[in-house]
């Protein structure tokens, strides 16, 4: 007998089929570390070192908005409420050191969005357990295409990590790459974060 979580189901809201789900768009989001990976398999099974690569890979949920805990969701994690290390491509980003500018861009965000954390000692002493929870804004650009139904799938990359400041700023925008049918492939159209609902700021 299939076995399902009753008071899930009991808080359920009965649906009927046939529409589409909302999905998140790209644009301007407050995103939290849900797990730090040093390790992590590629698609052709091999293993990357992190820290031999000068990068480690940073899985996040929502923090704030419409979806906000978006990647709580069953799907997303085990029965301990910890990330499937299996769905990390569909929400993760990484944070390198090999460029230091870059680098340097992405620990001010953290230490902007965190007061009284100071990412550069948490990394120097190499206690990436401490990133779990903190929060960053950043730029989440997409990718949609169609499913078999025919519906919109979206595919997220987070190219910008931003302080609070940069994020209300409106200079920073989202790319949106429209890769439907009667498209042309990789279109590239860049929205502006202003232009979605869905952003909170």
């Amino acid at each position: 007998m299939p076995i399902i979580d009753r008071a899930k189901f009991a808080q359920a809201e009965a649906k009927v089929g046939g529409g589409s789900i909302e999905q998140m768009e790209p644009g301007i989001y407050e995103l939290r570390i849900q797990a730090i990976r040093l390790k992590w398999a590629k698609k052709d099974g091999t293993v990357t070192n992190g820290l031999a690569s000068e990068c480690v890979r940073v899985v996040y949920d929502v923090a704030s908005g419409p979806f906000e805990g978006k990647y709580l969701e069953d799907y997303f994690v085990d029965a301990y409420g910890q990330p499937k290390e299996d769905r990390d491509f569909m929400h993760s980003c990484f944070l390198s050191w090999k460029n230091l500018d870059y680098f340097k861009g992405r620990i001010e965000a953290l230490n902007a969005c965190n007061p009284g954390f100071d990412a550069m000692a948490a990394f120097e002493a190499d206690k990436w357990e401490l990133f779990t929870g903190k929060k960053f804004w950043a730029v989440v650009d997409g990718t949609v295409t169609l499913n078999d139904n025919g519906y919109d799938r979206w595919t997220y990359d987070v190219s910008a990590w931003l302080t609070p400041q940069q994020a209300a700023s409106g200079e920073y925008q989202a790319k949106v790459t429209d890769n439907r049918m009667g498209r042309p492939s990789g279109g590239g159209d860049v929205v502006p974060a202003e232009a979605y609902g869905d952003i909170a700021l």
